[in-house]
């Protein structure tokens, strides 16, 4: 008598409402928070992928001005360089400015 009152009061307590309620808000809590735990993950992935590309981008830049500095230390890129930012021109030379 004493396991079928044990089974029936395990057997109550597992049909409650008050159970059902407690595991569906537990559930729903759960589902939550993976599905914001999923977006952060996402936004931090493309945040990644976007600094990898900038990164990418910069290296790239710093070495083209590497290059252009090691042309500047060896004397050469100088006069190129100073006609195409101050408009400079030799005497027998023109400079002609196109404008958009």
């Amino acid at each position: 008598m004493k396991d079928f009152k044990e089974h029936h009061l395990f057997y109550g307590i597992l049909s409650s409402w008050w159970l059902f309620l407690a595991l569906l808000m537990i559930s729903i809590w759960l589902a939550r928070s993976g599905m914001e735990a999923y977006r952060e993950a996402h936004a931090a992935r493309e945040e990644k992928e976007r600094l990898e590309a900038q990164i990418s981008r910069l290296t790239e830049r710093r070495g083209e001005l590497e290059r252009k500095l090691e042309g500047f230390a060896q004397g050469e890129g100088i006069e190129e360089e100073v006609r195409e930012k101050l408009f400079l021109k030799k005497p027998e030379e023109e400079v002609v400015i196109i404008v958009e």
